[in-house]
């Protein structure tokens, strides 16, 4: 039977800071340099002192008037001419050692302690250095901790000269202006979500209600209640399935599919033939053969989209122009349509959720504001991007430009300064894609 030993972990060393560790370097770094100049000026000093042993030898030689030469060890003059006794150049040369020994030693000693205590005081110096160079890191962290979605409105503002703290400061502040834009966002779309979902539930109750409260409705109020509780409930249905589908171009694409854009043109197209015909729409294509790979689902959603919006926003006796052709780096869609005038300065706003130019109309057709809401969606998850412009007279002009080998694994992040890419530029009869008014 195997024994299993268990690890005996030792106690948990605190967690060191970052200003810690940088007081460590600064006076580990100061301590290093300081030892390695220490080495290099003792050294040059005791590469200095036979030098000095050299001229001591003259001038002792200069003081009793004999030839310098005398005096060098290997001559053997020696005091009072005894040859017991020491020569003078042996004893220059030993007192020399003993002096260049006491001084070496004097310095490497006078020089230790000098350094440790520089050392101590670097330390104590690189301590209120690192904190104060760290200042703006707290800061950063203190407004981290303080902000919620509750006061997104609150920016850590960092002062001082533009360098790298300064940088994360005001790029900690743009993190947050987007946050904030993107819950103010949200709360608008669950209200706008429950407002829709809510309008026809309170049609039924007030219908169904109504009709029981009679005490013998007739067939003609029964058929009026259904017909009224029916059409509440498709424009229900209509919200929770754009809805859906919204939700799935902004999870991201799960399966790529070779599909072409002129057939799902051609399809959408069928599709909306009763309300053509309704409507007495003109329609013309130019649809060339525009393969890519992606979501063919989500792709005749957006086409689909596209050619509804241009149904539902026409006038009668109206056109419909659909084009589609490949382009340098992808594939392009154009769905141009007349109808009412729509001002420059309100079309990127076309492309919001639950954006509508006539409520009231919007609300006869079945619209929930959601068509081009969509159709941007899922351009983004697929890696294009999509753009408008109002239409000369009347109506509107929608380009969309997909590449066609999307690998995107998400709907892309809505660019902060409020345009979107640019691919090659797209001609159709020499009329150039739009490139000003764009969804965003």
């Amino acid at each position: 039977m195997t024994r299993r030993h268990r690890a005996i972990r030792g106690p948990a060393l605190p967690q060191r800071s970052i200003r810690l560790r940088l007081t460590l370097w600064y006076g580990g770094v100061f301590l290093a340099l300081g030892a390695v100049l220490l080495v290099v000026n003792y050294a040059l000093v005791d590469a200095a002192l036979p030098g000095d042993r050299e001229r001591l030898r003259q001038q002792v030689a200069e003081n009793l008037g004999v030839d310098p030469d005398s005096f060098r060890p290997e001559r053997g003059l020696r005091p009072g001419g005894g040859a017991d006794q020491l020569g003078f150049g042996e004893l220059i040369d030993q007192a020399g050692a003993e002096v260049e020994s006491d001084l070496l030693n004097d310095i490497l000693l006078r020089s230790g302690v000098a350094l440790a205590s520089i050392g101590m005081i670097s330390i104590v110096v690189g301590w209120f250095l690192a904190g104060r160079q760290l200042r703006p890191i707290r800061q950063v962290t203190r407004a981290a901790r303080r902000i919620s979605n509750d006061n997104l409105h609150e920016r850590v503002a960092l002062a001082g000269p533009h360098d790298e703290l300064r940088e994360l400061g005001d790029q900690f502040d743009s993190m947050l202006e987007r946050l904030e834009h993107a819950f103010a966002a949200q709360r608008e779309f669950a209200a706008n979500a429950s407002h829709e979902l809510r309008t026809p539930l309170t049609i039924i109750g007030t219908e169904l209600e109504v009709t029981l409260s009679q005490p013998a409705p007739t067939k003609d109020e029964l058929a009026e209640t259904h017909r009224v509780v029916r059409t509440a409930l498709q424009r229900a249905e209509n919200v929770i399935a754009r809805l859906l589908i919204l939700a799935q171009a902004e999870a991201g694409i799960g399966a790529y599919e070779r599909t072409d854009l002129r057939d799902q043109a051609r399809a959408a197209l069928e599709d909306r033939r009763p309300e053509i015909e309704r409507m007495r729409l003109r329609v013309a294509t130019n649809l060339e053969s525009a393969p890519l790979r992606g979501d063919t689902h989500l792709l005749s959603r957006l086409v689909d989209n596209l050619i509804a919006n241009a149904c539902n926003h026409n006038v009668p006796d109206g056109t419909i122009d659909v084009r589609t052709k490949p382009t340098a780096d992808g594939v392009a869609l154009r769905v141009e349509n007349t109808g009412t005038i729509i001002p420059a300065d309100r079309v990127a706003g076309l492309f919001d959720r639950f954006a509508r130019l006539d409520r009231s109309r919007s609300h006869a057709t079945g619209g929930v504001g959601l068509g081009l809401a969509i159709v941007r969606s899922i351009a983004h998850a697929h890696g294009g991007h999509v753009s408008a412009q109002p239409r000369p007279g009347g109506g509107l002009i929608v380009d969309v430009h997909l590449p066609a080998h999307s690998q995107a694994a998400g709907p892309k992040p809505r660019p902060s300064s409020g345009t979107e890419p640019q691919s090659a530029p797209v001609t159709w009869d020499g009329i150039p894609s739009p490139s000003k008014s764009q969804a965003h």
